[in-house]
């Protein structure tokens, strides 16, 4: 994550940041490399969202 968005927090990313960010690794990466980063971090954002609530 601090790799894909240097100086940001987590909590300060916007749907601007992760669409800039897909496009990036689409052109730059494998077909699918974004995908799979978005499904886990989609899983570790829900798992986080999970233990908050506890």
């Amino acid at each position: 994550m601090q790799e894909a968005f240097p100086g940001l927090c987590i909590d300060e990313l916007n749907e601007e940041h992760a669409t800039r960010w897909f496009a990036e690794v689409n052109q730059q990466m494998e077909p699918g490399t974004a995908n799979r980063a978005f499904g886990f971090l989609r899983l570790t954002l829900l798992r986080q969202r999970t233990l908050h609530a506890l």
